[in-house]
């Protein structure tokens, strides 16, 4: 039974290796053209670590949800042709009009998703994280609440994308944290007050920092 079962992907894979090996891929072509040493390459056909093989990438992100956000940011965005990723606290955004304080509304963020920026999670609260227990996505004041509600707002109101990554109230973060916010969330993003180190290699740069 094993090897019936295993019989199409082995049929699969030599295809693949036979596909491969006859491909005569131009070396001129953008993706294709090898620069560095940290392309991989195989039968000519070369993964870079950035698109269009820049030398290195960035990101913008603005956290909370505020008001100004969409209303004064995404002009200038917009006009210069960038994306940036806007991480909200999910129970202090309004429905149609702003919510308390500085805060912005759904309406707004939905719209910012329409024009391709990425909406990510802030947490529900913005609690101290370090002060919170595991709990369970129904135990209000705990880890697996934060992330799970969160998120799961997010996805109910932006339907155009997943809510992929998360943004950690206050940087703070231990393991314990971390392993509850990979049950849910590709990626996180902290803050050290420097830049990100240069020296970093390969999976390195995927990690959970």
């Amino acid at each position: 039974m094993l090897k019936n079962r295993a019989l199409p992907y082995l049929i699969a894979l030599v295809y693949i290796i036979i596909i491969l090996s006859l491909l005569n891929v131009s070396k001129k072509n953008g993706i294709c053209e090898m620069e560095n040493e940290d392309t991989n390459s195989y039968a000519g056909i070369s993964v870079k670590k950035w698109y269009q093989a820049r030398k290195s990438a960035y990101s913008m992100t603005f956290d909370d949800g505020s008001v100004s956000h969409y209303k004064h940011l995404h002009p200038l965005l917009d006009k210069y042709g960038f994306k940036a990723t806007f991480y909200l606290i999910t129970s202090s955004l309004g429905e149609e009009s702003p919510g308390h304080w500085r805060f912005g509304s759904w309406k707004g963020f939905i719209k910012l998703a329409e024009y391709g920026h990425e909406i990510g999670s802030h947490s529900v609260t913005h609690p101290h994280m370090k002060k919170l227990t595991k709990g369970d996505t129904n135990t209000r004041e705990t880890l697996e609440y934060e992330a799970y509600q969160s998120k799961k707002a997010i996805e109910e109101k932006i339907t155009n994308q997943k809510c992929l990554t998360f943004a950690f109230p206050f940087c703070e973060r231990n393991p314990a944290i971390d392993k509850v916010m990979l049950k849910y969330y590709e990626a996180g993003r902290a803050c050290a007050g420097q830049a990100a180190n240069s020296s970093l290699k390969n999976i390195q740069w995927m990690s959970f920092n």
